[in-house]
C-alpha cells in the first residue's frame, strides 16, 4: 500500500488526466473516492484537495496531494463485534495529528 500512496503523490500512478478526472466532483464523491466536506474523516487540517475511501472494517487511507503526505489506518473495528461505537473520532484524531506534523 506505501508504495501505491508513493505513486499517487509523486504522479505515476495515474497519467495527469486520469488524476485531474479522478478528482474532479461527482456530488459529494470523486470517481470511488470520498473529498474532503465538513464531517469527513480525513480530518479537519487537510486541505481542501486531499481525497480518502474507508472500508467496512475501519481501514481507511487519505491522501494529500497538496501537502504532500498520505496515510493509511489500519483497524479491525468488527472484531469481536461490529457492535459497538463509530471509529470516526479516532480516524480525525489521527489524521489532524498527523496533519499537524507536515510542514
Amino acid at each position: 500500500m506505501l508504495e501505491e500512496l508513493l505513486a499517487i503523490l509523486e504522479g505515476r500512478w495515474l497519467s495527469r488526466a486520469a488524476l485531474e478526472e479522478m478528482l474532479r466532483p461527482h456530488g459529494e464523491r470523486l470517481l470511488s473516492w470520498e473529498r474532503k466536506r465538513p464531517g469527513w474523516h480525513g480530518g479537519s487540517l487537510a486541505s481542501e484537495r486531499a481525497f480518502g475511501h474507508t472500508g467496512f472494517t475501519g481501514v481507511g487511507v487519505w491522501v494529500d496531494p497538496l501537502r504532500g503526505y498520505a496515510w493509511a489506518l489500519l483497524t479491525n473495528a468488527v472484531h469481536p463485534t461490529r457492535h459497538r461505537p463509530s471509529i470516526a473520532p479516532l480516524r480525525r484524531a489521527v489524521a489532524n495529528a498527523l496533519a499537524a506534523e507536515v510542514v
